[in-house]
């Protein structure tokens, strides 16, 4: 064979192997999709967990766009467990992986609140001479360590002067707002465990 012949044969070789490299450095065997919460919000530091025969193979956490991407080294049936402190867990079950394909779930893994673990709020709001407020506009701050506040949300009494907020368990000091036709009223809470805490809150004409 000539030295050209065999230089040939050389580069066509190499171009091969380096097409067979490319090929398996862009294909993954694979699983990915998006965790959201009740109301379509994207959640971040869900734990996604590949299972196969009682067995994990592999774990990762979504971003915070809610987005994941586990790399698994078989194909194979798999069940995917998504877990996030404060949600209910959620299982999606007997997932075919394609060796050397990423399986796409989809963006709508959606996990749902879990109460047990929540601090849930119950107010009702009232004037000097006890008739309930309906309408009343309540927002919800954060308290810091110096003073300053954040607000966390607002929502609106029902017809019986009631409202309601939820939020994670751990120690806050809260402090709520009301504004109703001229009228004023404020009031603070310390929240901590997992719980349901209640308060009324008075209101009187502002100044």
């Amino acid at each position: 064979m000539s030295l050209g012949i065999r230089q040939l044969f050389s580069a066509v070789a190499i171009a091969i192997l380096s097409s067979v490299l490319v090929f398996s450095q862009t294909t993954q065997t694979g699983a990915k999709g998006k965790v959201t919460g009740p109301r379509g919000e994207s959640l971040a530091g869900v734990t996604v967990t590949a299972r196969r025969d009682g067995r994990d193979i592999a774990s990762g956490k979504t971003d915070k766009k809610g987005i994941f991407v586990l790399k698994l080294k078989d194909g194979g049936r798999y069940n995917f467990v998504f877990e996030k402190a404060g949600y209910s867990g959620g299982v999606k079950y007997d997932v075919e992986i394609v060796l050397g394909e990423t399986r796409d779930l989809g963006d709508r893994l959606i996990l749902e609140v879990d109460n047990g673990a929540l601090v849930l709020i119950r107010g009702s709001v009232f004037t000097a001479e006890g008739r309930s407020v309906s309408n009343a506009q309540v927002d919800m701050y954060l308290v810091s360590s110096d003073g300053g506040q954040k607000k966390l949300g607002s929502a609106s009494t029902n017809y019986t002067g009631e409202f309601s907020f939820r939020r994670p368990s751990g120690e806050a000091k809260l402090n709520f707002v009301v504004s109703s036709e001229g009228r004023v009223g404020e009031k603070s809470l310390d929240v901590s465990s997992p719980g349901i805490y209640r308060l009324a809150i008075s209101v009187v004409k502002s100044k």
